[in-house]
């Protein structure tokens, strides 16, 4: 099956009402794992790879294992290129065949937002491929979360339409409690504003930081509107205590450690399926 595009993929997810699972990855255990679980649930996925993750894998190594897992998989596929504040990355992705670039601009002023965000949505959409981008600020677990701009805090359901309409995004990225990373305690949504905003605009709904969610809020979000929900944390500590629980009980070649990763992988991901899917 080829890698496909997003929009079929997020179309069906509203008509559906359930949300399609983006779960970061960044080397082929990961891609496996992820792909594993999509196919013994018979699921469409996601596969987002961070800009601030290719540090850990060389670009054309990992953005080739991505396409040929994907085009290797019995279920949809959608790639896509997560967080990405470089211009040259993005460019990178596109010619690269990712269905879907997301540009954080989330730190520039808010006119300066609109006007670098058209210009990445024009020449993402020259070729085909959707563009994601956030409205707020989605803070990270153990770094300062204070936002620089008002618009910056948890997103504001008044700018929502004039921000998805001037530049044209497909996917709006939005802060309504979450947080990347994982907290020790749960992270809690705010059902309202979430709803206003899913009122103001059309456009698909994306919810970042999803890790310290629980189950019966991931599933009141997306009875609420919500036909993305990316997790990178909570699969990647999955993948960190099956080694650890293997490591328990003796030692294990380093092939070994990464099977049991793998297969930590898949077991979280089969999970998340199943509540975003609302089996």
């Amino acid at each position: 099956m080829a890698v496909v595009e997003m929009k079929n993929m997020l179309e069906e997810a509203r008509k559906g009402k359930y949300a399609v699972g983006a779960f970061n990855c960044f080397n082929i255990e990961m891609v496996q794992g992820i792909i594993a679980a999509a196919e013994e649930k018979k699921y469409p996925l996601i596969l987002p790879l961070a800009e601030s993750h290719i540090k850990f894998s060389d670009w054309e190594l990992i953005s080739y294992i991505m396409k040929n897992q994907a085009k290797k998989a019995s279920v949809p596929i959608a790639l896509q290129l997560d967080h990405a504040k470089k211009v040259e990355t993005i460019e990178k992705a596109i010619e690269a065949g990712f269905s879907t670039v997301m540009f954080d601009g989330y730190e520039l002023p808010f006119e300066e937002k609109i006007h670098q965000t058209r210009d990445i949505v024009e020449m993402a959409h020259r070729h085909g491929v959707l563009v994601e981008a956030p409205l707020g600020k989605i803070g990270t677990v153990g770094k300062e979360a204070e936002a620089k701009y008002d618009h910056d805090a948890v997103t504001d359901p008044e700018l929502v339409e004039e921000f998805t309409t001037k530049t044209g995004v497909d996917i709006l990225a939005v802060s309504v409690g979450t947080i990347h990373g994982r907290a020790a305690g749960e992270s809690h949504l705010d059902y309202d504003r979430l709803q206003k905003i899913c009122d103001r605009t059309n456009v698909y709904i994306s919810l970042h930081g999803g890790s310290g969610v629980a189950d019966d809020s991931y599933r009141r979000a997306i009875d609420i509107g919500v036909e993305k929900i990316s997790i990178f944390t909570r699969v990647s500590t999955a993948a960190v205590n099956e080694i650890a629980n293997v490591l328990e009980n003796g030692r294990m070649r380093f092939p070994e450690l990464l099977v049991e990763a793998k297969k930590g992988v898949t077991a979280e991901v089969e999970h998340l399926i199943d509540i975003f899917s609302n089996r």
